[in-house]
């Protein structure tokens, strides 16, 4: 089984998208796709087979077509700064629910349960209308304090950016937690793998597109980027966590920008950088995994 997991990162997700248009260019076709928060846009445009449309989204796309920032929303029900509003309209005029449908993989977007804080995943391939696509795909990207929820759903990176221990899961393994012996979960048994005629083992895939991190020590930060570093340092942790999780038999592959530029994950004009240059940027390094 091939899976690939589309990690979050808001703005930073022009990386991701690069690499989408890589894998697209090599005929790369996974069984399952992982996504949550921004990179559930791009993933829903690969699943959609609008390459072209994914490009020139991301070659285009303005703060003014993602959110408005109203900071006096901070004292009312919605608890937040930013209105998605603007975001909702942007993806009725991209999101294609009989696209979805004939996609030739699933997609699984992850979103974090109010509830019980749970990592939530479902089907966009199976949506009923386009209207509950947008609002998973908004959901996931709502980040707690920053974005209302939507349906009692925050931003999924909350539970389960990465989606590695989701794609183990999905390839059959089973998770214990070790109580004692550190937050880090073990494999309790090994993967089942299928074999070719011969009887050489076939590996699965797991293929983790990762826009990089915000993180920039060489300048001083506001409050806002102080956040996102913080929250990219638990967030780099619990990929490293994750990734140590990947049992022997496994293709284990990561996709990292080769330069991850600090762009914070709400700005959308990639002010000082060429935004061509970014796709091309996630492109290039799709392809030197892939060509290794």
């Amino acid at each position: 089984m091939k899976i690939v997991c589309l990690v979050g990162g808001g703005a930073k997700n022009i990386y991701t998208a690069g690499m989408v248009k890589y894998l697209h260019e090599i005929d790369y076709v996974p069984d399952v796709v992982l996504a949550a928060s921004g990179g559930g846009l791009t993933a829903a445009l690969w699943a959609q087979g609008d390459i072209a449309l994914l490009e020139k989204l991301w070659l285009g796309i303005r703060n003014k077509d993602v959110r408005q920032f109203k900071p006096w929303m901070a004292f009312t029900r919605a608890a937040c700064v930013f209105d998605f509003a603007p975001l909702r309209q942007t993806l009725k005029k991209h999101i294609d629910l009989q696209k979805l449908k004939k996609s030739p993989f699933d997609l699984f977007l992850a979103l974090t349960s109010l509830h019980d804080g749970s990592a939530q995943r479902f089907n966009l391939k199976t949506m009923v209308n386009q209207d509950a696509v947008i609002s998973s795909l908004m959901a996931s990207a709502s980040i707690p304090g920053f974005v209302s929820p939507i349906n009692d759903f925050v931003d999924g990176g909350c539970a389960d950016d990465q989606g590695i221990l989701a794609a183990l899961r999905m390839l059959g393994a089973s998770m214990r937690n070790r109580r004692f012996e550190g937050f880090c979960p073990a494999i309790e048994y090994k993967i089942p793998h299928d074999t070719d005629e011969d009887g050489v083992l076939i590996p699965h895939e797991i293929t983790v597109l990762h826009p990089g991190t915000f993180h920039d020590k060489s300048k001083p930060c506001n409050a806002l980027e102080a956040s996102e570093n913080g929250i990219a340092l638990l967030e780099n942790a619990n990929y490293l966590l994750q990734k140590s999780l990947v049992p022997d038999g496994i293709l284990f592959r990561e996709i990292f920008p080769s330069e991850s530029k600090p762009i914070s994950v709400f700005d959308f004009e990639y002010r000082g950088y060429e935004r061509a240059a970014l796709i091309q940027d996630g492109f290039e390094a799709a392809k030197k995994v892939f060509t290794l």
